[in-house]
């Protein structure tokens, strides 16, 4: 069960990073407010919704290692 939740929260990790990538994409394109505004916001959101996600199913964050709590952390 651990491991199979471990692997959960791994995929949410990255999911968040990759729709941050493509719509940092999206807004090198065009967009009102500058680049690195746009990136903060976007970041703060996924790590706000993934935090939310990661309480929903008790899943401590201190649990998650690796590239997957570099990719959380920035």
């Amino acid at each position: 069960m651990k491991s199979n939740c471990h692997e959960t929260v791994r995929v949410l990790v990255r999911a968040c990073w990759v729709r941050l990538l493509l719509l940092e994409v999206v807004h090198s394109s065009g967009g009102g407010r500058s680049r690195e505004q746009f990136y903060r916001g976007v970041r703060a959101a996924c790590r706000r919704g993934l935090r939310r996600v990661l309480n929903l199913i008790e899943y401590p964050i201190d649990f998650i290692e690796g590239s997957d709590a570099l990719l959380l952390a920035m």
